[in-house]
């Protein structure tokens, strides 16, 4: 899934994801993820097991997200139920 995330960036924004930071849950700490991350010059951060607090680094993330969309829905004049 994320090889397919990491390919959408790439044509629909035209940039390169740089850094992929996540909360080290297992579902992304395979070989293989691993390996494309290393192909792809990608940085791969993991927070340290047992510690909540570095979480928060996710979770303001998590609403950044629908903050930068909002934004680019009211910069494109479209309509508000987008």
């Amino acid at each position: 899934m994320f090889q397919k995330f990491h390919k959408m960036v790439d044509v629909q924004f035209n940039t390169q994801i740089q850094v992929f930071h996540n909360n080290n849950g297992g579902e992304y700490v395979t070989s293989e993820l691993r390996k494309y991350l290393d192909h792809h010059d990608i940085i791969h951060q993991t927070t340290r097991p047992y510690t909540s607090q570095q979480n928060g680094i996710a979770k303001r993330k998590n609403l950044h997200l629908p903050e930068v969309v909002c934004a680019s829905v009211l910069e494109a004049h479209l309509p508000s139920s987008y």
